[in-house]
């Protein structure tokens, strides 16, 4: 009996750390998101002002959940997302506009990349 009462102890406990990942991979994918989607509408509406203080937040976030992502997701994935980061703000300072928007899209899909490869699925489990 104690054993079924540790193990249904320890499953609980799982259970609840896949949760925990799972909801905190989806917030942070919200969260970047809608910084990322703010930064280019501050983009097409030519605010450049507004476009840096939104990618300055986007690093800014980026570094203060990037140590609690490295816990649940593969490192390339937040190596990748790192850099994508960090050229944004030297792309707005050049003034290279369509390399900014695009530099969104390509942290856009690597924050996509990151959600699908933490979602639990048939496939990530076998």
């Amino acid at each position: 009996m104690k054993r079924i009462i540790a193990a249904a102890v320890i499953a609980v406990f799982l259970i609840a750390a896949c949760l925990t990942d799972y909801f905190y991979i989806k917030n942070s994918y919200n969260s970047f998101t809608n910084d990322i989607a703010e930064c280019v509408n501050a983009l097409e509406q030519n605010n450049i002002t507004e476009a840096r203080a939104r990618a300055e937040k986007l690093q800014g976030k980026w570094k203060k959940r990037e140590k609690a992502l490295a816990i649940f997701v593969n490192h390339n994935i937040i190596d990748e997302i790192d850099t994508a980061i960090i050229q944004l703000i030297p792309y707005l300072d050049s003034k290279n506009y369509g390399l900014c928007v695009a530099q969104c899209a390509v942290i856009k899909l690597k924050l996509t990349q990151m959600r699908e490869d933490s979602t639990a699925n048939l496939h990530s489990i076998l």
